[in-house]
């Protein structure tokens, strides 16, 4: 995610709460580590980390990008966009994003049309030095998650 001052580590990244942050404070600055935070859409104001170096997680839970509902898509996008807004509001540079890519749950083309539809309408709300991470959680290959990053470039 991050460079790291030493050769060993070249991209780090730290996912942490924000109320165990002070420990790891020094640490952070040190190395130059990135860091990523949990938004959730009732919290507090986050507090600032790490200026520039920091991700926000978007929202996930019961949420699913390929999934085939235009309203529940537009639910999604909308709260995609409020967490974008928060992210931006403690100058974070990037968010990371569940793919969701269930095979059991979802036809490989249609999954992949729906999430590559959502994905592009994202990039349409958010500034172009703002980085969409798409992370593989539940996935047990990648291929899905290459396929969608490539339909969804622009």
């Amino acid at each position: 995610m991050m460079r790291n001052k030493g050769d060993k580590l070249k991209y780090i990244g730290l996912n942490i709460r924000r109320d165990e942050y002070e420990p790891y404070q020094e640490l952070i600055k040190e190395y130059g580590l990135g860091v990523e935070g949990t938004f959730v859409m009732t919290d507090n104001e986050p507090k600032i980390y790490v200026d520039g170096k920091t991700t926000i997680h978007g929202p996930y839970l019961d949420l699913f990008p390929g999934i085939g509902d235009i309203n529940i898509q537009e639910i999604y996008l909308n709260r995609l966009v409020e967490a974008y807004e928060k992210a931006k509001s403690v100058n974070a540079n990037g968010m990371v994003c569940h793919a969701h890519y269930l095979e059991k749950a979802f036809f490989p083309e249609i999954w992949l049309e729906n999430s590559a539809v959502l994905f592009l309408k994202l990039l349409d709300h958010i500034d172009s030095k703002f980085t969409i991470f798409i992370e593989n959680v539940y996935e047990a290959a990648t291929e899905m998650i290459k396929q969608l990053i490539i339909k969804s470039e622009r």
